[in-house]
This record gives structure tokens, sequence and C-alpha cells, in this order.
């Protein structure tokens, strides 16, 4: 739950799972970020069974019956600062059997750490409070899981690799593995694996304006198994800002970079700031304005004095404020500056 903290639009998604057996799981969710003062999230989950036999104490077969488990979703988090974030969600869980139902109530917690633009872990547990169906003769308690994992973004990040491990509280169970990739076959188009001890899948992701569609398909014992989903994305305050090229020299024959802005708000921006520093954390230049940012800066490698900077790595970021004073920034990324080449020298 602690990754809702990230999104910057609202965003709406649907997916179905069709299973052997005549069964079949869905999704829908909903986020809602408040920016400031968090994000929001809800939910629902639903795997349903048909025409289950019913055998009497004969063994012998006398109709069908449904059964249906869902449960009922409400989460929030929260960013503190860049690097880090928290979230829970409670839950509202019912199974019903051949019309008799059972409900029950529970939490789970999250935290989300973005070490860079490139790296980042978690940590989950599952049922931190843990819901409990009360039978007549017994009772059915969810067991508390332990999950944490690491994600990693590769070429420029057009490549993610990521590996999770968990393990059910209180049991003897070993750890469970699951490990997976993605990858940007062409623009707006995503191919992805996955693989843990009982399946292997594979995917495809296409972004198509606001809306994005996926498909995946895993190989289990019992069959294979397809996944359909599909995500709308609207509305959001987001502020993101990337330059191009990330390397460059201020003397050399790419002496400068361009800081490509894109902003998306619902009221009018009436100031902002960017700003460069180098590897102690001082800032070197600064950019600013009012009204709204312009679509692109350029920045040829100097400090506020006009000096030629020192090769190395410097980190940059802005910060918008609009009417209402609430404040926006964009993730922290680097752009590095390096000496000219013997062939760069000679050319110049």
């Amino acid at each position: 739950p602690a990754g809702l903290a990230t999104f910057r639009s609202s965003q709406v998604t649907f997916q179905q799972a069709p299973m052997p057996l005549d069964t079949s799981y869905q999704y829908m969710g909903y986020a809602q970020p408040l920016y400031a003062q968090g994000s929001l999230g809800v939910g629902i989950v639903n795997l349903g069974s048909k025409n289950v036999p019913r055998i009497d104490a004969n063994n012998s077969t006398i109709g069908s019956f449904d059964s249906r488990e869902t449960g009922y979703l409400a989460a929030y988090a929260h960013r503190f600062g860049d690097k880090l974030s928290l979230g829970g969600t409670g839950k509202m869980v019912q199974k019903s059997i051949d019309g008799r139902s059972k409900s029950g109530f529970g939490a789970d917690s999250g935290l989300l750490y973005r070490r860079n633009e490139t790296l980042s872990f978690g940590v989950m547990l599952r049922n931190l409070l843990a819901p409990t169906y009360d039978y007549a003769t017994d009772k059915e308690t969810f067991p508390r899981v332990l999950r944490t994992g690491v994600a990693k973004q590769w070429l420029n990040q057009h490549l993610t690799t990521a590996l999770d491990i968990g393990k059910t509280i209180g049991t003897s169970q070993g750890w469970k593995w699951n490990a997976g990739v993605e990858g940007y076959a062409v623009d707006n188009v995503f191919l992805r694996a996955g693989l843990n001890e009982t399946e292997i899948a594979g995917g495809l992701g296409i972004k198509w304006r606001s809306l994005q569609f996926d498909y995946g398909i895993g190989f289990q014992t019992l069959g294979t198994q397809n996944r359909f989903s599909v995500k709308m994305v609207f509305g959001g305050y987001e502020v993101d800002m990337k330059a191009s090229p990330k390397v460059f020299s201020p003397v050399g024959l790419v002496n400068k970079t361009t800081f490509k802005i894109r902003t998306t708000h619902r009221d009018r921006i009436v100031k902002w700031i960017m700003t460069i520093r180098d590897a102690k954390g001082d800032v070197v230049q600064t950019f600013q304005g009012f009204d709204a940012p312009p679509d692109s800066l350029e920045w040829d490698g100097k400090d506020a004095q006009g000096r030629v900077v020192d090769a190395g790595r410097y980190t940059y970021r802005m910060m918008i404020t609009d009417a209402k004073n609430q404040t926006e920034k964009t993730p922290q990324r680097t752009v590095r500056i390096v000496a000219p080449t013997p062939f760069e020298i000679e050319a110049k």
C-alpha cells in the first residue's frame, strides 16, 4: 500500500482473470492522490467458483452450488520527504458458500524506500490485523505474510528487474520468492516475464493516450491462466523534468543539456524554481520564474557566476507553487559533466 503515495494522477483499474475449474478472479481499484496530504485508494477483489458439486453422505452428487470470497479495501499512504513512503489498507472480507456467509475485518501495512530514481526497496506485512471467519464449530483466521523486495531500473530506465521474497509467519514454511523483468520493446509497448517456484509467466502491455492495456499468461500445474486488465489515468497535478543528454562537457562538442519539463495542474502556477547542486549539496545554479514554467531549459555547465563547473555528478529538481500555495517537486535526478575527449579538443 505504500506505493500509493507515489501516484501523481488519478487511476482506475479493472482486471479479469479466468481460472481453471470454472473459477474467476476480478479486481477493480481507484486511486486518488491528495498530494501534500497523501493518497487514497479503494478497491474490490473477488474470487468466485460456480457449479461446485454438492456431495451427500453417500458420496453421491445431488446438484451444485456457488462459492465466493470478496474483499472491500480502503487504503491511505503518505510520503515523508523524497525517499520514504508509508501506507496501510483496511479491509472487510466476506466468504459465501451455498448461500451461507461470514465476514471478517483486517488491515495490511507497507513501507517503500526509493534510494534514487532507479532503485527502490519495499516491505509489506499482510494481515497485520488478521481477519477471522467465526463459524459455528470452528474459526478460520487469515495468515500473516511478510514480504520484502527490491526493484532496479537499467539501460536509462528502459529495463526493470524485480525480486521479492515472502514468508507466512508462525508456520514451518520457508521463504518463497518471485522474480520479474519488464522492458520497453518500442515506445509505449512493454514486454514482461516472471518466475517463481510454481509458475512461469509472460505478458504484454500497451499504452495509448491515457489508457493502458495489459495481458499476462501464466503456466501452472493446474493449467494455463490468462489475465487481462485495463487502466485509465486522468487528472493529476504532476511536474516532471528530465535532462537530455545526461552526460555532457561544457568545453566539448556536446556542451550543454536540455531539461524537458512537463506539468499538469488544476490550479494556476504562480512561481517555480529549479536548482542544480553539486556532490556536496551546494547550489551551483538556479532558474526561476513566475507563472507556469517553460517547456524546456538549457544549462551550459556554468555556475551562477558564469564559471565552468568541475567534472562530476550534479543533481537537479524543480519546485512549483500554485495559487492555493500548494507545492510540488520533481523527483531528484542526476546529470554528469565530463572532461572533453582528446578528439573533441582537437576538433575544436
